[in-house]
């Protein structure tokens, strides 16, 4: 019996290079949803401000891509990353310029103000994401996924105060801010192990693959019960993403070498 052949290296990286492309590009597409509406582009001082919407909603998708470029070392990826969340960054800390001189309510003062940690903490990923590439260290590699899962931990305790001056800690509001939370630190995970060279990280970031697509299936309901077009839309197109997402993992996951580590591979090291 002939023993079986070697997964191609440059096939395997094309597979998780897609995988974590599809779940990031699943996670801007809800940034994209809260953009189209009545509301849409509003440049009011409401909570339907366009730059309040985005630094708000896009901060797990910065998350994500930040994991995802320290994991996979790619240069074009942490540029990227560079650009994104130093982007997310400077518009937060000029909607905290504009609140505090408006004089906003304390409240979105608290939440800006936490929002503006999280994003920091994620810029510490970035920089780490460097500093890993270039030592290729896996230490600094977990140091960054974990400073951006950390974000969205962050991200989350921001809204405590909305909720606070809304409907207060009520058990529903507890329970949608523990389903945003683990969604969003489960797809920051998924896709960093998804882009480490680990057969066993790889068969886990599937089956978180899978719990993201079960929280997402709970916020369907609540699309529908807003009664806009668009909603119920947005989640079957981020569906069919995740969905292949999860695909490709498992595929990543069967052609990688039983006894990987997680350190940085061909893919890692190649500049775009």
């Amino acid at each position: 019996m002939t023993a079986a052949r070697p997964p191609h290296t440059a096939d395997l990286n094309a597979i998780v290079l897609i995988g974590v492309l599809l779940l990031l590009a699943s996670e801007w597409l809800l940034v994209l949803s809260e953009l189209v509406g009545p509301d849409a582009f509003d440049l009011g001082f409401t909570r339907h401000n366009v730059v309040y919407v985005v630094v708000r909603t896009g901060l797990v998708a910065t998350a994500a891509l930040v994991a995802g470029a320290a994991a996979l070392g790619r240069r074009g990826l942490l540029i990227a990353a560079s650009v994104v969340a130093g982007l997310h960054l400077l518009f937060a800390l000029g909607m905290a310029v504009v609140q505090f001189v408006l004089g906003a309510r304390i409240e979105f003062l608290l939440e800006t103000g936490a929002l503006l940690f999280a994003l920091l903490l994620i810029a510490a990923g970035v920089v780490l994401g460097w500093l890993a590439s270039a030592r290729n260290s896996s230490t600094l590699r977990w140091a960054a996924v974990a400073a951006a899962a950390t974000g969205i931990l962050v991200r989350t305790v921001s809204e405590f105060p909305m909720v606070l001056a809304g409907i207060g800690l009520a058990p529903v509001a507890l329970l949608v801010l523990l389903v945003n939370l683990i969604g969003g630190v489960l797809l920051v995970l998924a896709v960093a192990f998804l882009a480490l060279p680990s057969r066993s990280l790889r068969f886990t970031a599937a089956v978180f693959i899978l719990l993201v697509l079960v929280v997402l299936m709970l916020r369907l309901p609540d699309a529908i019960g807003e009664g806009t077009p668009y909603g119920p839309l947005f989640i079957v197109l981020r569906v069919l993403l995740i969905a292949a997402a999860g695909v490709m993992a498992f595929l990543a996951a069967r052609s990688t070498e039983p006894r990987g580590s997680a350190q940085p591979s061909s893919v890692s090291t190649a500049s775009s």
